[in-house]
């Protein structure tokens, strides 16, 4: 259970409906606590550098606590364990291996082991592990880094939506939404790394079009700081076309639009002064200085692992395993070549569940899809003040968030699989909509207007923020129940029979064997980047005949075989094997 929150998704509606009746009955309940906490925020925002620090630390710090507290994350899904592959290739300097010895053996989901032994996914997620890994020796590292990163990233992009302090405590209401405890922070699957690259996009393309403070235009902009926010544009581009390349470019495109109307807009209005492509080159250059470095790496990877610069690994794993389609209404592919029994009962089951003929998965689909955004990333506590901002408030920002938002689920309507990171590159724009509603339940009153003057915020609106951020801190409780429940899955009991046999010498060779009762997405077979280094590999039985070859070639490692879901065992159980005689007792659970 990957979704933050689920245990209890009665919890947060029951808790804003209780929070709303007894405003309506206690107007100044919250009052005096939410002036206390914005004072602190105000002091805090008033310096940029010192604010970008605090929501650093506030992410950083926060995530690496909760790992403490409930452990390291042990993979659980395929893919996480096919990042860390990538992950051992880049701490290594290699971004791929070549076919290991008697590859059957070694295939499994989401990884190549023709033409090179590799992961298939894009590289901007494993990269950071790699980073982690290499500098620590714990690809778990990277995620406190990339949820501090991305705190900070929100604070400086919704300064082009909103004041200071409502930026900062924006970037605090990601940490503790998504930051601090859930599945983005406490798993290898993703979702921080194509939010920071989404967050950079949009970040440098609001603070373009919309100057933060308001006072100044986007002309009177020192050409150094239109130089740096071009870097971070092109980096942003470089991180979403490397983490989530469809989602990255259905988000891409709007803030590349947005950046086309102020080229036009910096043109016309120095139509006849000696430097009126001055602004506009510095930006472009640095952009597209980073996006040419950008590709030019994209295409040497996909060289090194598929043989073909413009073949991703990402198609060529497609080609060679999966039958059912990531798109909707497309047909069902057949497989000539052989797969692996999981690989193929894994397909099957998803074909019993998919319609070729249906283009679109249908309202219920749909609707559930848009529900389970709405909880994750905003909640009861953030999805009504983002509707009131979009009914209520005249603003060309919030309708621009608004749309990329709508844009991106219509696509994700058509894609098969689904999982709240596929959303991570618009986290920025689901917040600034969300900052702008808070924003004005804080005041509390007529829209803004000129005509109208305002003493102050009201004791309704204080009362009602602070609790809806109260909410939003009550609710890390059932993710951190989430991460605790997780401790005992699968992944941790594989991470413990790898530790007890790479703890002695020799190196081990397990063949693992699956029984009738196997869930073939829980699958087994994953190594590392240097298979002859590993002090445990992991391979598939294929019977005597086949596993003597493999056995030959390792001829150093001890071997085993472990019975994983067999009827009338509650547990794996690991044997002594040896491929030339049939299996004798000696089990270790």
């Amino acid at each position: 259970m990957l979704y933050a929150r689920e245990l209890f998704a009665w919890l947060e509606p029951v808790l804003v409906l209780l929070l709303v009746l007894l405003v309506a009955l206690v107007p100044g309940l919250l009052q005096a606590p939410a002036r206390r906490a914005a004072r602190v925020i105000r002091r805090l925002a008033a310096r940029p550098r010192r604010a970008l620090l605090v929501a650093f630390a506030f992410g950083a710090v926060g995530s690496a606590a909760v790992a403490a507290w409930v452990g390291l994350p042990q993979p659980r899904v395929s893919d996480e364990l096919s990042y860390l592959l990538a992950a051992d290739h880049f701490a290594h300097g290699r971004a791929s291996a070549p076919t290991p010895p008697s590859p059957a053996h070694f295939e499994t989901f989401f990884v190549l082991v023709r033409p090179r032994y590799a992961s298939k996914y894009p590289p901007a997620q494993a990269l950071s592990l790699g980073v982690g890994q290499a500098l620590t020796g714990r690809p778990a590292v990277a995620l406190w880094l990339s949820a501090g990163l991305l705190c900070a990233l929100v604070f400086w992009g919704l300064r082009a939506w909103v004041s200071p302090p409502w930026a900062l405590l924006g970037a605090f209401l990601v940490g503790l939404r998504i930051g601090v405890a859930s599945y983005w922070s406490h798993s290898y699957w993703g979702g921080l790394v194509a939010a920071i690259g989404g967050a950079l996009v949009w970040g440098a393309a609001a603070r373009l079009t919309w100057p933060p403070d308001g006072a100044r235009t986007p002309q009177t902009v020192p050409l150094r700081r239109l130089a740096k926010l071009g870097v971070l544009l092109g980096l942003g581009v470089v991180i979403l076309a490397n983490s989530r390349p469809l989602e990255g470019m259905v988000v891409a495109l709007p803030a590349a639009a947005l950046l086309a109307v102020w080229t036009f807009q910096q043109v016309r209005q120095h139509a006849h002064g000696a430097k009126r492509f001055g602004p506009v080159v510095a930006v472009a250059v640095p952009a597209a200085l980073v996006l040419t470095i950008g590709a030019a790496a994209m295409l040497r990877y996909n060289l090194a692992v598929t043989g073909d610069a413009l073949r991703l690994p990402y198609s060529v794993w497609e080609e060679q395993y999966a039958t059912v389609p990531n798109v909707s209404g497309q047909p069902l592919r057949v497989i000539e070549t052989p797969r692996p029994d999981t690989v193929t009962r894994f397909y099957d089951l998803l074909a019993e569940q998919y319609d070729p003929a249906r283009r679109w998965l249908g309202v219920r689909a749909g609707a559930e899809r848009l529900l389970r955004n709405g909880e994750f990333f905003w909640g009861v506590g953030l999805v009504l003040p983002a509707l009131l901002a979009l009914a209520f408030v005249p603003d060309a920002r919030v309708r621009w968030a608004w749309a990329v938002i709508a844009l991106l689920c219509a696509v994700q309507l058509v894609l098969r699989p689904w999982w709240p990171h596929y959303t991570a590159p618009v986290l920025l724009l689901l917040m600034a909509p969300a900052m702008v509603g808070l924003r004005q339940i804080w005041w509390f009153g007529p829209l803004p207007n000129p005509r109208v003057r305002r003493t102050g915020p009201s004791k309704v609106g204080e009362s009602l923020v602070a609790g809806l951020v109260a909410i939003s801190l009550l609710m890390l409780g059932p993710q951190l129940l989430e991460r605790f429940r997780e401790s005992g899955g699968w992944g941790h009991t594989r991470a413990r029979i790898a530790a007890d046999l790479g703890a002695s010498e020799p190196a081990d060779l397990v063949f693992v064997r699956y029984g009738a009762n196997h869930h073939p997405a829980r699958e087994w077979v994953f190594n590392g980047g240097d298979l002859a280094t590993e002090p445990v590999l992991w391979v598939r039985d294929l019977g005597a005949a086949a596993n003597r070859e493999l056995a030959a070639a390792y001829p150093e490692h001890a071997t085993w075989i472990l019975e994983v879901d067999v009827a009338g065992q509650d547990r794996p159980t690991l044997k002594r094997y040896s491929p030339r005689v049939p299996v004798h007792s000696g089990a270790r659970p």
